[in-house]
């Protein structure tokens, strides 16, 4: 927010018009089981980036938000995680989680994808307010959300999750 503060006057005046381009997360759309801080940042990401579109649209510039799925990265390495005790009714729950979540990432789309999707959407003269890069399974998923009435939708998710 600050970084964006600083260069609105610069992004106003640019003989291009500004471009801001902030990158979220899928699980913005929902709250994942034991990532729920992580989909509630990612969730004010998009808010913020509504509201900030509204606010400078009059003055040429665009925003777009970035929902990546998992993207192979070190993040696993540097994840941290609440530690349970292991007499804790969610510690076994949170390990299986954690290694499925693991195994993801390091499964996910390479991060040149998301970097040349960037670019591509730097040099694009009307950038879409919203671009997912995830596979289709995980951007069906965010349809479901809307398409189906919550409960159903939160079971799916659950069982998906084994939560």
């Amino acid at each position: 927010m600050k970084l964006t503060q600083g260069l609105l006057p610069l992004l106003k005046t640019s003989e291009y018009k500004g471009k801001i381009i902030n990158i979220s997360s899928i699980a913005a759309a929902m709250g994942l089981p034991f990532r729920a801080i992580y989909s509630a940042s990612k969730s004010s990401v998009d808010l913020l980036s509504e509201a900030i579109q509204m606010e400078t649209a009059s003055f040429g510039v665009q925003v777009c938000v970035v929902q990546p799925g998992d993207i192979k990265t070190n993040i696993n390495q540097s994840r941290e995680h609440i530690s349970l005790d292991k007499q804790s009714a969610y510690y076994s729950k949170q390990q299986e989680l954690i290694k499925r979540i693991s195994g993801e990432v390091n499964n996910g789309l390479d991060a040149t994808v998301l970097a040349k999707k960037v670019a591509i959407l730097i040099e694009k003269k009307k950038m879409p307010f919203k671009v997912r890069i995830a596979p289709p399974l995980a951007k069906l998923s965010i349809h479901l959300k809307y398409w189906l009435p919550s409960n159903l939708f939160l079971k799916i998710l659950a069982k998906h999750y084994n939560v």
